[in-house]
């Protein structure tokens, strides 16, 4: 029995081993109020994300787009699976340039936010988690934002790691890796927020959206995940298409 020992020590080691470079699976759910624009009507939306994390790549699946990055190859896959089109963009994105002429230099200032970070006292839990309440403003010509996040530490993510990742993956919404940048000074990993955008240059316009992480789990990403897909059709990017796309839903 003793000598069965230091196999069972190093199956156990594997074990954890194993559990540590799993990959992070993160399920979140985002609703956004009905809101006006311009005497267009948007009606109110329900959305689930879901976030495979690994070292190097992370990929989220929205709807019928997935978009993939990779910093092992300094790239980023958008998939679009109802069109079975790929769209292959070289990191770090250079956004002016993705613009139609003209648009870049003019989009890219107007949607530069000063961002307020405030850790506030208030806890609440969120999930399983005790989360803290942060503070979180955001001031553009073209947009206003006030926030609330709520970030906790009992998540076993590596937030360096995560954050660097995401950064890359909210890069092409104009302003977007810029604030992502900012918001690391929030102490945690934030699994809930409630936002009140304004757009006093569209008459006025408030969006309400809330968003909560619903699960957080190890585990091994279905079978070429991070990868562009067979039999898909390779796309140049199209600015102007992805901004419509995002109006339309």
């Amino acid at each position: 029995m003793m000598r069965r020992r230091p196999v069972l020590l190093v199956s156990a080691l594997l074990l954890v081993a194993g559990l540590a470079a799993a990959d992070s699976k993160i399920v979140q759910h985002t609703h956004q109020d009905a809101f006006t624009v311009m005497g267009q009507t948007h009606a109110a939306q329900d959305e689930e994300q879901t976030l495979w994390v690994g070292s190097d790549r992370l990929r989220m699946d929205q709807g019928d787009t997935s978009t993939v990055v990779r910093l092992d190859l300094q790239k980023m896959f958008i998939i679009n699976h109802q069109a079975k089109t790929i769209s292959t963009l070289d990191l770090p994105i250079d956004l002016a340039a993705l613009m139609p002429p003209g648009m870049g230099e003019q989009m890219l200032k107007m949607m530069t936010f000063k961002v307020d970070v405030t850790p506030k006292e208030e806890t609440r839990t969120v999930a399983d988690w005790k989360a803290h309440r942060w503070d979180v403003t955001m001031t553009s010509p073209m947009m206003n934002v006030k926030a609330t996040y709520w970030a906790t530490q009992d998540v076993s993510l590596d937030l360096k790691n995560f954050h660097a990742l995401f950064q890359r993956l909210v890069s092409l919404q104009p302003g977007m890796a810029e604030v992502a940048e900012k918001l690391r000074s929030i102490d945690g990993f934030v699994v809930a927020q409630d936002a009140v955008a304004t757009m006093p240059m569209m008459g006025d316009t408030t969006m309400k959206t809330t968003q909560q992480v619903v699960s957080i789990e190890k585990g091994d990403p279905p079978k070429g995940a991070y990868e562009p897909p067979q039999g898909y059709t390779s796309k140049p990017f199209d600015f102007a298409e992805m901004m419509k796309r995002r109006q339309q839903q």
